[in-house]
Parts: C-alpha cells; sequence; structure tokens
C-alpha cells in the first residue's frame, strides 16, 4: 500500500470505509507518457493487489476543483441506488 500512497506523485488520498472503491487517489504528472508508464508499471509490479476502477486525466490548463465533498458524496450514494434498482422481475 505504501508503493501506491507514498510516490511523490501522489498529491492527495482519500479512504472510503464501506464501499466497494477504497480509496480515491489524486496524481500529478508532466504528461501523458510519464502517466502511463507509471501506471503500467505500477499494474504490473502490484496489479494482483489492487484494481483501478477508473482514470480522469485534466491537462494543465483544466479546472479541478479543490473540494472532493461532491465526489464522496456520489459515491456514497451510489451503492443506496444499486440496492433500490436491484431486484427481481415476477
Amino acid at each position: 500500500l505504501d508503493r501506491i500512497l507514498q510516490p511523490p506523485n501522489v498529491i492527495r488520498s482519500y479512504s472510503l470505509p464501506q464501499t466497494d472503491v477504497t480509496h480515491i487517489m489524486i496524481y500529478a504528472f508532466r504528461n501523458i507518457e510519464e502517466y502511463d508508464t507509471y501506471f503500467r508499471n505500477l499494474q504490473d509490479e502490484l496489479g494482483e493487489y489492487f484494481e483501478i476502477k477508473e482514470t480522469y486525466v485534466f491537462s494543465s490548463s483544466s479546472i479541478v476543483k479543490s473540494s472532493s465533498r461532491d465526489l464522496f458524496l456520489k459515491l456514497l450514494e451510489e451503492p443506496k441506488k444499486e440496492k433500490k434498482t436491484s431486484g427481481s422481475l415476477c
């Protein structure tokens, strides 16, 4: 876990208990090649210990919110919505 949470590319790390997503990580890279190389190597070395659910790439001119509140609320609401919509049809 330290290999994933401690590198200098990690800007922020959030732990999400009781969801299928356990962590949200914010990384920074100089370019897309550095990003590709980093995650390819990480998957090769430690891929059996974690799964990357999704990644989002923003350019240096993109605007990123300084608050992750809305993202946390969305992740916490998703399991509730899935439980409400799942079930058998008779």
